[in-house]
């Protein structure tokens, strides 16, 4: 049965007399679930090692035929079968073991070979680096700037039908367009379930499309992590898209002040709140920009350079799954999206909630900028002689006008300085919970944040002045 079972994949065992028991299962669950040692059944002089390693050796064969569709493995074993003709004895351990073994290695070969180069394993694994962890610039960046305006709408008015449409335009203008066509028609736009409060940016994502017998690396579980890694990774670009957008607003406030012809008090205090944005923009930026380099450079390519090493060195699908979950729990945990990192993936996502809720603040105040200019070049401009003859009125006008400018930069410096000062205390709690993560080494992390050590001053300053409080 031993012989039959390494060399032919068949089980042929009526009387239920083998250690190998089978089980009727989808073609993607064969690997895992399909075929099970029954311990006892396993005689005194198989090793549970052996019996492993027998019990792969069969389901190899079994996955190849099945799932791979692949008819050349027949070849490989047979070439085995030549050091021991005839039967093998009760108890002949030794020439079980090398049976085993040769079979084993031709057969895990063989299957490598067809899941890296028939079914490009290596290449799918990219493919999903690329474009579910947005690896690929270019693409990632043309994506988000057409998709936009449209996820800024309520998730239930979206078209997805629309937004396919939109991925094919960020494809064809980017340098995915010469990727293997294969691979671009696995990439799909996908719509999580959302509520009646979600906008697109909440429900949106990317999902790659895997078949037989890829799904058996690929299953849902993992599919579901990748999503995951995905919404944090769409996230942070989303939130860095947003400052981009702010400063492109942001840059020419300069000049706009200077032609400001409005009361000099108010002007004062309009200079003023411009500058203290300007200020909340680099901090949050430097926090971004590092945190992104952080995530892109430290966990996903040092993850993937290990990935790969370790797939060279896999000798079977045992090895080569065991290094994929390797490779994808370290992104998770690196990445601060793992069970234990729990509370500081909170305070980072509401760090980023607060800088999208500072886009819309900028927005509005530099709207108002621009319509106080518009308002001033048009009363320069349609001043009559008959106007400059009732110039008290116009000076009352613009009385009226300070007033409500006034009244307006007065809002919104409040809430400018309540944005701020959340900012930052959420901002020194991030970064006091970095050293404290044992599971993960943040260290790199914690020293871009703060290379001028600016936020331990600021943490030991407070911590001098709570205590002496309370002496």
């Amino acid at each position: 049965m031993v012989r039959t079972w390494v060399l032919e994949g068949e089980l042929n065992d009526i009387y239920g007399e083998f250690f190998i028991v089978s089980q009727t299962v989808k073609a993607e669950s064969l690997w895992r679930d399909r075929y099970q040692v029954n311990a006892s059944m396993l005689p005194g002089f198989i090793s549970e090692h052996l019996a492993q390693r027998i019990l792969r050796t069969g389901k190899s064969i079994n996955f190849l035929r099945v799932c791979c569709e692949d008819q050349d493995w027949a070849g490989a074993p047979l070439v085995g079968a030549t050091t021991r003709r005839g039967e093998l004895g009760y108890g002949e351990t030794e020439a079980l073991e090398a049976l085993v073994i040769e079979a084993a290695k031709r057969i895990d070969k063989h299957l490598i070979d067809v899941m890296c180069k028939k079914f490009k394993f290596k290449e799918h694994c990219l493919a999903i680096k690329r474009y579910l962890l947005l690896g690929q610039g270019d693409f990632i960046q043309y994506l988000m700037d057409i998709v936009g305006p449209e996820l800024s709408e309520p998730a239930n008015t979206i078209s997805s039908f629309k937004l396919a449409g939109l991925l094919e335009s960020a494809i064809r203008a980017s340098n995915a367009q010469y990727d293997d066509p294969d691979i671009l028609d696995r990439l799909r736009v996908k719509m999580m379930p959302h509520g009646s409060g979600d906008r697109g940016w909440d429900v949106f994502s990317l999902e790659y499309n895997t078949r037989v017998p890829l799904d058996t690396v690929f299953t849902e579980f993992v599919m579901a992590k990748y999503l995951r890694i995905f919404n944090f990774l769409w996230k942070l670009r989303r939130v860095e898209h947003a400052l981009i957008g702010a400063w492109k607003v942001m840059k020419p406030n300069c000049a706009i002040s200077q032609l400001l012809s409005m009361d000099a008090g108010v002007k004062v205090r309009f200079v003023a709140i411009l500058r203290r944005c300007q200020v909340l923009w680099d901090e949050m930026n430097h926090f971004v920009t590092n945190l992104q380099y952080y995530i892109m450079f430290e966990v996903l390519e040092v993850s993937w350079s290990c990935f790969l090493e370790e797939m060279e060195e896999a000798q079977d699908l045992d090895d080569l799954l065991a290094a994929h979950e390797k490779y994808l729990n370290s992104i998770v945990e690196k990445s601060l999206l793992g069970e234990r990192s729990q509370h500081i993936c909170k305070t980072l996502f509401v760090l980023f909630e607060l800088i999208l809720r500072f886009r819309s603040h900028a927005d509005r105040l530099y709207e108002r900028l621009h319509d106080l200019q518009a308002r001033e070049g048009s009363k320069s401009r349609s001043r009559s002689k008959n106007e400059r003859q009732r110039a008290g009125a116009w000076v009352g006008g613009r009385k009226a006008m300070s007033q409500v400018t006034g009244e307006f930069i007065r809002k919104m410096g409040e809430e400018m300085d309540g944005i701020a000062d959340e900012y930052s205390l959420l901002l020194d709690g991030f970064i006091a919970q970095l050293p404290v993560q044992q599971h993960v080494d943040l260290k790199f992390l914690f020293f871009r944040l703060d290379f001028t050590e600016f936020y331990t001053r600021q943490q030991a300053n407070a911590s001098l002045k709570s205590l002496q409080a309370r002496s």
